[in-house]
C-alpha cells in the first residue's frame, strides 16, 4: 500500500458519519426537547377546563312575617385563608368598597332603608336598631386565572337576620367566575378589583326579595 492509499483511508476514518451529531448539538436538542415538554405541561395547566360556579340562595317562610323595613350592613368578614390571600396586594378583595355597594343595592334597588356605615359601626351590637342585619362572610377570593382567563373566582356567604337573630334570608356561592377586564395589573388593578366586587354583591343581593309593602 502506498503512501496516497494510505492518506485516503485516514481521511475517511476522519469523517463523521452524517446521522452522527457531535456533543453539543445533541445538548441542545434535548434542552430544546424539555422546554417543548415543560411549554406543553404549563400550556394544559393553563387551559384547564373552567371550574364549576355554584350558588344557592333561600328566602325562609319568616321572611314575610319579619316585616323588614330597615337594613344594617355590617361589616365584612374576610375569612379567606392566609395561603390563599393574593401574593400581589393590588388584588386584595375591597371590604368598604364592597359593604358601600351592598348598601347602595339594598337601598337603589330593593327599596329598604340602610343607615351609613358610621352609624352602624358606632352601635354596639345589641344596640342596631333594624328590622334586620346583612352580613357577608367572604371565603374566596382567588386571583390566580386573572391573567390567563381574566376572572377572578369569588364564594362566600350572605346572611339577612331579622331582629331576633333568626336568619330570613341567605345566599351562599363558590368558584363564581368574575369577568375583570385587561388590563389587570398596574393603575387599572384598583378599579377592577372594585368592579370585580360590585358583581359579587350584584349576584347575591338580586336574589333578595324587595321590601314587602302593604
Amino acid at each position: 500500500m502506498n503512501m496516497s492509499q494510505q492518506a485516503t483511508i485516514q481521511s475517511h476514518r476522519q469523517v463523521a458519519h452524517p446521522l452522527q451529531v457531535g456533543p453539543g448539538i445533541a445538548l441542545g436538542r434535548a434542552a430544546a426537547l424539555m422546554l417543548i415538554l415543560l411549554l406543553g405541561v404549563s400550556t394544559a395547566c393553563e387551559s384547564a377546563a373552567p371550574r364549576d360556579p355554584s350558588e344557592a340562595g333561600k328566602t325562609s317562610n319568616q321572611y314575610r312575617s319579619a316585616s323588614i323595613r330597615d337594613i344594617a350592613v355590617l361589616a365584612v368578614e374576610n375569612r379567606v385563608p392566609e395561603e390563599d390571600l393574593p401574593a400581589d396586594k393590588a388584588f386584595t378583595f375591597p371590604e368598604v368598597e364592597a359593604r358601600h355597594f351592598m348598601r347602595r343595592f339594598l337601598i337603589d334597588e330593593k327599596d329598604y332603608a340602610v343607615p351609613t356605615a358610621g352609624w352602624v359601626d358606632a352601635q354596639k351590637a345589641s344596640a342596631i336598631d333594624t328590622d334586620a342585619v346583612l352580613e357577608f362572610e367572604l371565603s374566596q377570593w382567588d386571583s390566580s386565572r386573572l391573567h390567563a382567563r381574566g376572572v377572578i373566582y369569588a364564594g362566600g356567604k350572605f346572611r339577612l337576620r331579622s331582629i331576633k337573630g333568626v336568619v330570613v334570608w341567605s345566599f351562599d356561592c363558590n368558584d363564581l367566575q368574575l369577568a375583570v377586564s385587561s388590563p389587570h395589573g398596574g393603575r387599572a388593578a384598583d378599579h377592577n378589583m372594585r368592579d370585580a366586587a360590585a358583581m359579587l354583591v350584584k349576584t347575591a343581593l338580586a336574589r333578595l326579595p324587595k321590601k314587602h309593602t302593604e
